[in-house]
């Protein structure tokens, strides 16, 4: 039987590429950008990224013990929070 450790490591294994690729996939396929603030939208991404994560993982792994369910909230507000970030940012610039 795994402990608890492995587990949520295991999962932010699995959670790391889904929060990190997605956003950076988007921002490069999908715009229009200068390389210049192409680049400056990618490191802003990438804090976003770490930010949420370094913030909301600790949370959600305290949640669970409390309600799974407002845990798996959290996880998915953190899958969001990337993409409208850059939504915003790409609004603004119009």
């Amino acid at each position: 039987m795994l402990s608890d450790t492995a587990i949520w490591l295991i999962a932010l294994g699995f959670f790391l590429p889904l929060h990190y690729l997605g956003p950076l996939a988007v921002l490069h396929l999908s715009g229009r950008e200068s390389p210049e603030l192409r680049r400056r939208r990618t490191r802003t991404l990438l804090i976003d990224c770490t930010l949420t994560i370094v913030l909301a993982f600790p949370l959600a792994v305290w949640l669970f013990g409390k309600s799974p369910r407002y845990a798996g909230l959290l996880f998915l507000s953190m899958l969001i929070w990337p993409y409208a970030h850059l939504a915003l940012a790409r609004i603004g610039n119009r």
